[in-house]
């Protein structure tokens, strides 16, 4: 009689745990860092992350025409700080300096308001173009920061600590790497 042969039982493989990636680079060891995030607020995260970097790079331009109007009356050099303030606003995820660039946007609507009716009092309609635009351009720069604040202030409600990630240079697209 033959007997069936018993076959051995195969105990579920026990799944390693993941270490980190090593890549080696000209002597230097790398580790891969998993991202902080957590991933329930990742997708409000990468929409700020994104606002922050359009209102840091308006904040440069609006700064760079603010200084040019320095050479046309030096007492205006004051004005070059509150550019300034949305970019460290933007950078730093601060509320208080958005709104301080806010103020900045609206004075400078009311200026361009005062450049288009010199445009159309005297028929300078390169004044009128531009005037125009820069309004229109500064009502953008005002409904994002509004929308970057109200993301600031969501976040900030539902988890202080995903402000620090933030704050702490957190970008979603890059490999974070620590050199050991």
């Amino acid at each position: 009689q033959q007997q069936p042969q018993q076959q051995p039982q195969q105990q579920p493989q026990q799944q390693p745990q993941q270490q980190p990636q090593q890549f080696q680079n000209y002597g230097t060891t790398h580790f891969y860092i998993q991202d902080t995030m957590p991933q329930n607020n990742r997708y409000d995260c990468i929409y700020l992350y994104h606002i922050s970097r359009t209102l840091k790079i308006l904040s440069i331009i609006d700064f760079i025409c603010t200084f040019l109007y320095i050479f046309i009356s030096w007492p205006l050099v004051f004005l070059c700080i509150l550019p300034m303030c949305g970019y460290y606003g933007a950078k730093y995820y601060k509320t208080n300096l958005i709104m301080i660039y806010i103020i900045f946007n609206i004075l400078n609507i009311l200026g361009k308001i005062y450049q288009v009716y010199y445009g159309i009092k005297y028929n300078y309609v390169f004044n009128i173009i531009i005037g125009s635009l820069s309004i229109l351009v500064s009502a953008y720069i005002i409904k994002l920061c509004y929308n970057f604040n109200d993301k600031i202030k969501y976040l900030s409600v539902s988890n202080n600590n995903i402000l620090n990630i933030l704050r702490n240079n957190w970008r979603p697209y890059q490999n974070v790497f620590q050199t050991v």
